[in-house]
C-alpha cells in the first residue's frame, strides 16, 4: 500500500491556512475585548490584514496604538495585543494538534 503523501501535505496545508485565519480572528476578538476604551476609536481600528495564506497581521493604524500597548514616560502601558497574541498562540497550537490528529486518523487508521 502506498502512502498518499501529496494528499496528506495538501490536507495539512489547508488546515494550517484555516487555523491561521481562525487564530487571527481570535486574536482580534481578544484584543477588542481587553483594549482600554476612551472614545472607542482604537478598539474600532483593530483589524486583520491577510498578506497571503501564511502571513496575517492583526493590529491598528491609529497613531497612538503603540503608546497604549507599550506605555510612555508619562503614561503606563495597557497591553491589549500582546496578551491576545499569547492566548492566540496557545489556541493555534491546540487547533493544529487536533487537525494533525484528524489527518493522521484519516490516512493511517
Amino acid at each position: 500500500m502506498s502512502i498518499p503523501w501529496n494528499n496528506i501535505l495538501s490536507d495539512i496545508t489547508q488546515e494550517i491556512i484555516k487555523n491561521l485565519e481562525w487564530t487571527a480572528e481570535f486574536i482580534r476578538n481578544e484584543a477588542v475585548k481587553v483594549v482600554r476604551v476612551d472614545t472607542g476609536r482604537l478598539r474600532a481600528s483593530i483589524t486583520i490584514n491577510k498578506l497571503n495564506d501564511f502571513n496575517i497581521e492583526v493590529g491598528s493604524n491609529v497613531e497612538y496604538a503603540s503608546e497604549i500597548e507599550e506605555g510612555t514616560s508619562k503614561h503606563p502601558a495597557y497591553p491589549y495585543l500582546r496578551p491576545a497574541l499569547e492566548k492566540g498562540k496557545s489556541e493555534f497550537k491546540r487547533k493544529i494538534d487536533m487537525s494533525i490528529d484528524k489527518i493522521m486518523r484519516k490516512y493511517f487508521d
